[in-house]
């Protein structure tokens, strides 16, 4: 994986090509695993036993789960990354509550042997783990000395699925995941196209306020376009009123662009900046880019206020673009722009918050449906 996520770099592999190569890695796990222990049974939760009795076998429908959970962990890390320090500080975070729950396990008087072995394994995966990232987290905060790339994300997505998949607890393992499963379900529009999805969504850096603020993609391009010559055109006609001194008295829109100009450049102008009245008698077109259900999740969003969408200026009906659908942008729109320093700063109480609930759920709420 560290090896990919190097290609990654130099490469620039593309989505489609890069996305199942975790789940080819993983085979060698997978043979580890078949020839180690080979469970694929499940315990089926206590309201299902009646109908589906305490174990179910899954078989090789076990192994596509584990290639999948492989598929994940390496991508979401990926997925929510483009900031100083964001990667290994979620990574950390996960490290550790991963280490926290096998000292937990460890010390229990209760836990049984086998189960004290496996945690033991993955504890001696996790501690070096966590000694490496703690060293990278020095030089790569911000202001960042060394650029990680994918290749760090995909050795410690795969770091996460091997002591999960090996240790067997995949489902604790994703409880600390919650904020990358919000942030690739919030994602989902982007990745499987309903939206317009660009090749970079990481936030905008402002270089006049030295803030990142919320990046945008453009749902349609000639929409826009059509609303920056409104507003440049309305820009003219404000100027040429204060000029003229003609403020509130009636004027056609083409005899005010024109004594802005020189006579000679008045063609050029009215060309690029058409009469205020065509603009306004101008039909909107329908959004040529967006689907159905393009257009069903982005009003979703928007009502549920995960993404802020801009709309043209004359129907207000027509989207012209949308805050890209990541985490990062959701927390910038929520908080306003911060700076990049800050903005990792709140992902990792975000990270802290997500894994203390996870805790929450496994050791409180998990006792309602399995038995202890």
């Amino acid at each position: 994986m560290v090896f990919l996520g190097f290609a990654d770099d130099v490469l620039d592999i593309r989505w489609r090509f890069k996305m199942p190569l975790p789940a080819v890695a993983s085979i060698p796990l997978l043979m580890v695993y078949w020839v180690n222990a080979g469970v694929t049974y499940i315990v089926v939760p206590i309201p299902l036993r009646p109908f589906l009795g305490h174990l179910i076998d899954l078989g090789v429908l076990y192994y596509i789960y584990m290639g999948m959970v492989a598929i994940f962990c390496t991508h979401s890390i990926n997925i929510m990354a483009g900031i100083n320090g964001v990667e290994v500080g979620q990574s950390l975070i996960i490290a550790c509550s991963i280490a926290v729950n096998d000292l937990h396990f460890i010390n229990s008087p209760s836990t049984l042997a086998p189960a004290i072995e496996t945690h033991l394994f993955s504890l001696y995966f996790i501690m070096p783990f966590i000694g490496v990232s703690l060293g990278l987290m020095i030089h790569n905060w911000y202001p960042s000395k060394v650029f990680i790339g994918d290749t760090y994300c995909y050795f410690a997505g795969m770091t996460f699925a091997v002591v999960g998949i090996l240790s067997h607890y995949s489902k604790t393992l994703l409880l600390f995941f919650i904020p990358q499963i919000f942030n690739f379900i919030l994602s989902s529009p982007q990745l499987f196209r309903l939206v317009p999805c660009p090749r970079h969504r990481v936030p905008r850096y402002n270089r006049g306020t030295n803030l990142m603020e919320p990046s945008h993609v453009v749902l349609d391009q000639e929409g826009l376009d059509e609303e920056i010559s409104q507003n440049i055109t309305q820009s003219h006609l404000t100027q040429a009123q204060q000029r003229s001194g003609t403020l509130g008295k009636p004027a056609s829109s083409a005899s005010l662009l024109s004594s802005t100009v020189e006579p000679e450049d008045q063609a050029s102008v009215a060309a690029k900046n058409p009469p205020l009245s065509s603009a306004i008698q101008h039909t909107p077109r329908p959004n040529s880019g967006l689907s159905r259900p393009g257009l069903l999740c982005i009003k979703i969003l928007e009502l549920l206020g995960l993404t802020h969408v801009r709309y043209d200026s004359k129907t207000g009906q027509r989207p012209l673009e949308m805050t890209n659908l990541t985490l990062l942008n959701l927390i910038l729109l929520k908080a306003g722009p911060t700076s990049e320093r800050d903005l990792t700063i709140y992902v990792m109480i975000t990270q802290v918050i997500c894994s203390a609930i996870a805790f929450f759920i496994r050791y409180r709420l998990a006792a309602f449906v399995y038995d202890n």
